[in-house]
């Protein structure tokens, strides 16, 4: 099946309906999604019902904006995110000023709006003045928000990353007081220009979510959670363009030619119900909504396709009674026999981007490398990192950076996987030195080079 649905009202529908018949694919526009109930079948043959008719497509492709409602700010005196007139405003004040921009105090700020308050952070640096910028989540995961991260940085932007912020005006002075903790050092900030937002999320791409099942619990219902940058979502065969269009668009059409082929979903989570507690431990910590109760079997049930089989609920539930329908934990094999000296695991989000970038610069020494790439770092267990030194000389793990994982802390699972079997290995008298985990970001390669290098050396 060749079919696509695009789904929501927006000015980029007949560009991106264009591309698609020119890639040879036919498709059915859904502008009025009011009635449509859960998308169901699988990827390569999703059914969609509204009132008035089912469509029948390989994927899915959401372009409904993103909006939210009226501004609930903290003060009245705050600078308004949303408001583009508020950065110009401050930029045309003369002199170098402080300022802070203060995300997810109250709720937490989705991925778009962030990257609106990157893009003001890097203007007001530009524009010489002195800026602050807090938050208690990361959100520089993806490739675009990577980048104006880094910019941002370059800039001259201070980032703080809190667990705890208050937040007080002095009317006399004319001025906030923001105090932020991060989970050891207090910070505290006095400026008279804050920039913030407080919203809520009722839009209709909030509709859409929970009936596409992508998301449908509170606590993971914010956009940068599920969503990631520039197309792809936790369901396989499910898509959404909120900003660049020929940006999305090659991610796309080649994950559709592959869905299109029917191919089988791959790994996902599988849970014996004879094991299973019922416990909704995996429930409540599934980044990708992807398990549910099933009230008549007394267990938890998975949507396959909306599964990433990044192992969080395998680790967690306490009856054992989740695994992976793979026996291998790993998405490809970049090299094979002869064995090299050093097996690479690495995350598809973070570690294989800078991987990408490095290749050439490695010469001679990329003959040496194995690479396994992997959904997620957490995935890892000690014995498969142990295991794998049979073939190899060496080990070397590369996930997300803390914050920034997208399967929650699976970088920090992958590196303390990694600590127990290198501490494995020295207490039978082996070299633990031989296993090393690294956490990079799309935007580290060089620093990745550098790890690579040094611990071929001894090899």
């Amino acid at each position: 099946m060749m079919n696509v649905l695009i789904v929501g009202n927006s000015d980029i529908n007949e560009a991106l309906k264009k591309k698609l018949r020119e890639e040879n694919f036919t498709v059915d526009m859904i502008p009025d999604f009011s009635g449509i109930s859960r998308l169901q079948g699988k990827p390569g043959s999703y059914e969609l019902a509204t009132p008035k008719k089912k469509y029948k497509g390989c994927g899915v492709i959401v372009t409904e904006q993103p909006y939210s409602s009226k501004s609930d700010l903290p003060f009245a005196k705050a600078l308004n995110l949303l408001n583009p007139a508020a950065v110009d405003k401050l930029i045309g004040i003369k002199g170098r000023k402080k300022a802070a921009i203060l995300l997810d105090y109250g709720e937490e700020t989705p991925e778009w709006l962030t990257a609106r308050a990157y893009e003001a952070a890097i203007r007001l640096a530009n524009a010489k003045k002195d800026v602050l910028f807090l938050s208690m989540f990361s959100k520089a995961a993806s490739a675009g928000m990577e980048k104006l991260y880094l910019k941002a940085r370059q800039a001259g932007v201070s980032f703080i990353k809190y667990e705890q912020a208050s937040l007080e005006y002095d009317e006399d002075r004319g001025e906030f007081t923001i105090c932020v903790n991060d989970g050891v050092v207090d910070t505290v900030a006095c400026t008279p220009y804050l920039i913030t937002t407080g919203i809520k999320d009722n839009s209709p791409l909030a509709f859409l979510s929970g009936k596409f099942r992508v998301s449908d619990k509170e606590e993971i219902a914010s956009e940068f959670r599920f969503f990631l940058n520039p197309a792809l979502t936790t369901r396989k065969g499910l898509y959404y363009i909120h900003n660049n269009l020929d940006a999305a668009f090659p991610y796309i059409v080649n994950e559709l030619r592959e869905v299109a082929k029917g191919e089988a979903i791959g790994a996902h989570a599988e849970i014996d119900a004879g094991k299973c507690a019922f416990c909704y431990s995996c429930y409540r910590a599934c980044p990708h909504a992807a398990l549910e109760p099933d009230i008549k079997a007394g267990a938890m049930v998975c949507t396959a396709d909306a599964c990433l089989a990044c192992g969080v609920c395998v680790a967690l539930c306490p009856g054992e009674a989740i695994a992976l329908t793979e026996s291998s934990l790993l998405y490809s094999e970049k090299t094979k026999e002869p064995s090299p000296c050093l097996k690479v695991f690495y995350c598809e989000n973070s570690a294989a981007p800078a991987f990408s970038e490095i290749t050439k610069a490695l010469g001679k020494d990329a003959e040496k490398l194995s690479f396994s790439e992997i959904p997620c770092g957490g995935r890892l267990g000690h014995e498969l990192i142990t295991g794998a030194l049979a073939t190899c000389d060496k080990v070397l793990v590369a996930v997300c950076l803390d914050g920034a994982c997208r399967h929650m802390n699976g970088g920090k699972r992958a590196c303390k996987q990694a600590a127990r079997a290198a501490g494995e290995l020295e207490k039978m008298g082996a070299d633990g030195v031989s296993i090393k985990c690294v956490q990079v970001s799309h935007a580290m390669p060089m620093a990745l080079l550098e790890t690579v290098k040094e611990f071929l050396k001894d090899s």
